[in-house]
């Protein structure tokens, strides 16, 4: 009998908490598809850099699977307050406090071990999408094969004995031990008691608006403050964190007494809460709001959290694209000390290597000249290790702009040309660049250009390269000596390794490390280099979008899960409606306003939070490369991204509450 039940109410509540349940298969499924990632040979040979995504990935899902246990032990504790009366029944009729704990601990396993099999299945699909989408972003070649791994599969089931385990045991102590009365009447508390006045909550509602707007001040203060007041960058990171979590902490509190800002300003305009439908939706919003206003205040700060990671998820795409683009243009680079280049013949000796295993179709060998003049350093901005202006003949540009296929560029006898960012060409709009003066002639600036050209890797400069006339370049000394060269075959991704240790086994490099007797200070192949570059960004906007995408489903099943619930006690409201004359398109009508002010008031704040920590955050890591423009594409991407997942679940609500209430 006893186990009909369980199996009866197992089946039961799945059906009603389909939405909640759904979530957390979707969540699991996510987790093992990201740990069959890391730990697949497959990826990891794409580039030496990927071995990190382990760590990072490992690392994040601590904090998933914490987000993802309280939401666990929300919904069963949820649960158990629905069926509180229920198991109030059980005991009156003589059933031991024992069995009743063991009745819905083993509903609750039960449906944990469903859904973690399920997420077996789930995810080993998900994989193969992760698996083509950095297998194809590295340029290499996807073919579908089924994968798992040990691995993974022990992670994965660690992480769910660990969520539903915590949950079940706090859960099963608590009805071990409670006694009737305390069961018959627990679905009538309130998730927070307010013993507050509403006076002082409204106070206090003010006073953390207040407070979060100054936190955000300080925020913006710690960005600008290393470098600009003495001593003051050892202190600026424990104003960037704590100013942040001011601002998180804020978030939570106004939320927390967002109920009595509403029913105090809103509520008691007579005029304005009679208009139309207002006092009917905003009534309703602030009764819920008052009972779940903890877990709002928790939702918002999930919502923060994930809007800001899937924002810098996009642009860190975007960052890591620009960057690989202006680190190396050619397949093969090099430079460092002519003399001693060509003393131990390393340019022959890499040319015939080269030309034996891949073919070379452009080389080419020139001079960087050193410009002392800061002029533009200082107004490009940029944080280089060259604080002087690289220079490169005209001629010499000619050859190498021509071979990577680019429109020429005319140049004047007393003109230059500037290569730099898109960043610094969206600031030369607004601001005029500088002239040079060279020899005691004036150079103005002749055209200015972002094409990629290896002016961000310190073979052509650390963030712009100028372009001279040769005369005028020639009458400065020489930096360096470059050497670059095109090849027929594509090298291979991990040959830059190969090539770096035959150069020092060639003398290329000192042994004692010392910077100044190397023959060679700088060599990059391209695959490499974007390789490198593509497993960076790999690890951060994946590890991103996987914290972000959890997190969203998390906080939307929550307000899904809520909304439902209540469906059948708000049943009567409608039926009021109905009796005062309200036809079905009017009620329709309600339901989906009373959604769209629901789902609406948990991103309210977090929405322009996240813009505006992430703009900051910006400015702090990815301010050379990113454009105002890139950063509102971003900006538009990532929002779009994440309210394609929150309008499933508002839609999905909506239907089932409409459902519920007016049937």
């Amino acid at each position: 009998m006893q186990n009909k039940i369980f199996l009866k109410n197992a089946r039961y509540w799945a059906k009603d908490y389909a939405i909640y349940l759904l979530t957390i298969v979707f969540s699991i499924s996510l987790i093992y598809s990201f740990n069959l990632l890391v730990f697949s040979e497959d990826i990891q040979r794409l580039s030496n850099g990927m071995n990190v995504l382990t760590g990072v990935i490992i690392f994040l899902s601590f904090a998933i699977v914490w987000v993802l246990g309280w939401l666990i032990h929300y919904m069963a504790k949820f649960m158990m307050k629905k069926r509180s009366r229920e198991f109030g029944m059980y005991m009156l009729l003589g059933v031991p406090n024992k069995t009743i704990a063991s009745l819905f601990a083993g509903e609750q396993a039960l449906i944990g071990s469903v859904g973690f099999l399920l997420s077996l299945v789930i995810g080993s699909l998900l994989y193969q999408v992760l698996a083509m989408m950095v297998i194809c972003f590295f340029g290499a070649s996807y073919h579908l094969k089924l994968a798992f791994s040990w691995e993974a599969f022990g992670l994965t089931l660690l992480y769910t004995v660990c969520m539903y385990g915590s949950a079940i045991l706090r859960l099963r102590s608590y009805l071990k031990n409670a006694e009737i009365h305390e069961l018959l009447y627990l679905d009538r508390e309130g998730e927070e008691e307010v013993r507050q006045e509403r006076k002082g909550s409204l106070l206090a509602f003010f006073f953390y608006l207040f407070l979060g707007i100054c936190g955000c001040f300080v925020f913006v203060y710690s960005v600008y403050l290393e470098g600009e007041v003495p001593y003051s960058g050892e202190y600026s990171g424990w104003y960037f964190l704590g100013s942040m979590a001011v601002i998180l902490l804020c978030i939570y509190k106004i939320y927390t007494h967002m109920t009595y800002f509403l029913t105090r300003t809103v509520l008691s305009k007579g005029d304005f809460k009679y208009g139309k439908d207002r006092l009917f939706l905003l009534r309703g919003l602030t009764a819920k709001l008052n009972t779940i206003g903890k877990t709002l205040g928790i939702l918002a700060l999930l919502l923060t959290i994930t809007l800001t990671a899937m924002q810098m998820g996009v642009l860190f795409e975007k960052f890591f694209q620009a960057q690989a683009d202006n680190i190396i243009s050619f397949d093969v680079a090099m430079s460092g000390n002519k003399e001693k280049i060509e003393e131990q013949q390393l340019e022959e000796k890499l040319e015939q290597r080269l030309q034996k295993q891949y073919g070379i179709t452009f080389g080419h060998s020139y001079p960087i000249y050193q410009n002392p003049d800061d002029t533009l350093y200082t107004y490009t901005g940029l944080d280089g290790y060259l604080e002087f202006t690289p220079v490169m003949a005209y001629g010499d540009f000619q050859l190498l702009w021509k071979a990577l296929g680019y429109e020429e560029l005319s140049l004047g006898k007393q003109e230059y040309l500037l290569l730099t960012s898109e960043k610094i060409q969206e600031r030369s709009r607004r601001e005029e660049v500088p002239a040079l003066e060279i020899q005691g002639e004036t150079y103005q600036l002749k055209e200015l250009s972002s094409r990629p050209f290896s002016t961000g890797s310190g073979l052509h400069g650390t963030g712009f390269l100028v372009v001279l006339p040769d005369e005028a370049a020639e009458t400065f000394p020489v930096y360096h000596t470059c050497y670059v060269f095109e090849t027929k075959k594509e090298i291979p991704a991990n040959e830059g390794m190969e090539l770096s240790q035959w150069l020092s086994e060639n003398g290329a490099y000192d042994v004692s490390g010392d910077y100044r007797k190397n023959a060679v200070d700088e060599f990059m192949v391209a695959s490499d280099t974007r390789a490198s570059q593509n497993s960076v960004f790999v690890t951060f906007a994946f590890s991103l979008f996987y914290v972000g995408l959890i997190f969203a489903c998390c906080a939307a099943a929550i307000l899904a899960v809520q909304q439902l619930s209540d469906g059948v006690s708000y049943k009567h409201r409608y039926e009021i409606l109905s009796y005062l004359g309200a036809d079905e398109g009017k009620m329709q009508g309600l339901v989906l306003k009373q959604m769209i002010f629901y789902f609406f008031i948990p991103v309210a704040i977090p929405i322009p939070v996240s813009i505006f920590l992430a703009s900051q955050i910006n400015q702090v890591l990815l301010a050379d490369l990113i454009t105002v423009k890139a950063f509102c594409m971003a900006i538009a991407i990532s929002i779009g991204l994440f309210f394609l997942v929150y309008f499933i679940y508002f839609l999905a609500t909506y239907l089932g509450y409409r459902k519920r209430v007016l049937e």
